[in-house]
């Protein structure tokens, strides 16, 4: 049986990584990242510590050098109807399938979903039937954004930059086209040259929308007075600059939240000797 975790650079598929090898040894696991070309500097060194300690070799799947931008461009599209980023489909989700399939057949993939994304899972478990999937996060012990971290540190890896930040993952930098206004303005805060620079992308992607007679459409809307609009990230920025908008910190992520909940009932079950 071959045992293929996907990696993704954040904190929980760090951990999964480590509990498949630890129940079923290194040398019948294969681990796999597939890159956006996107991401944040941090996240690949977090993949360099994360196989020195794990001792196991990390595919990554470069996808030519493409990044979103580069996907965006050339099918006009930011998101898939109810089906998440096309990015991140033609980057991450449609090469990690070839990838599997090109394995030998009666292997198992594993995915660092945490145990409170049960709808998550089940829809994962739908799209690659008859190929099995598994989610070592489920396994006890359950884990909180904290465990995660610690155990990490007590493994020798300090966890991506970009946690401490406050951002709820680790995708393209906390830049992500699916994060909503207030975690753009926090991308304005922390990074102005990467805003910046998604800004110019999208005026460009405008552009050609506008050149080839297409209705535009931005990453971001505005849904002030229950009106939907575009609102672009040159203009988000503007509205800074101007005092119309204060970014603020509320959407961050608290330092210890995972699992939410189910984490606490869990948590509060075994203190009391129940299920």
């Amino acid at each position: 049986m071959l045992h293929i975790v996907n990696v993704s650079g954040g904190m929980a598929s760090a951990i999964c990584l480590f509990r498949v090898i630890g129940r079923f040894g290194r040398e019948n696991v294969r681990a796999v990242f597939a890159d956006t070309n996107s991401e944040d500097a941090d996240l690949y060194r977090f993949l360099d510590d994360v196989e020195r300690v794990a001792g196991v070799q990390i595919d990554r799947l470069d996808n030519g050098g493409r990044n979103i931008w580069d996907v965006f461009e050339e099918t006009g599209i930011f998101r898939l109807l109810n089906s998440g980023c096309k990015a991140s489909w033609e980057l991450k989700r449609g090469p990690l399938r070839r990838y599997h399939n090109g394995l030998p057949a009666g292997r198992i993939v594993y995915v660092g979903m945490s145990a409170d994304e049960g709808a998550r899972q089940d829809r994962l478990r739908e799209a690659i039937h008859p190929e099995v999937a598994d989610f070592p996060l489920n396994w006890p012990p359950l884990l909180s954004r904290c465990d995660l971290a610690d155990e990490l540190r007590a493994m020798g890896i300090e966890p991506p930059r970009i946690y401490a930040l406050g951002y709820p993952h680790n995708n393209c930098g906390g830049a992500c086209v699916l994060a909503g206004i207030k975690q753009w303005l926090g991308v304005l805060q922390d990074s102005p040259d990467l805003y910046r620079y998604h800004e110019e992308k999208e005026q460009a992607f405008l552009a050609r929308l506008r050149e080839a007679g297409r209705n535009e459409f931005t990453i971001l809307r505005d849904r002030r007075g229950g009106v939907v609009n575009n609102l672009s990230l040159r203009q988000l920025r503007k509205a800074v600059e101007s005092g119309e908008r204060t970014p603020t910190d509320g959407w961050r992520a608290a330092s210890c939240t995972c699992m939410g909940n189910l984490f606490a009932r869990t948590r509060a079950a075994e203190a009391a000797g129940g299920e």
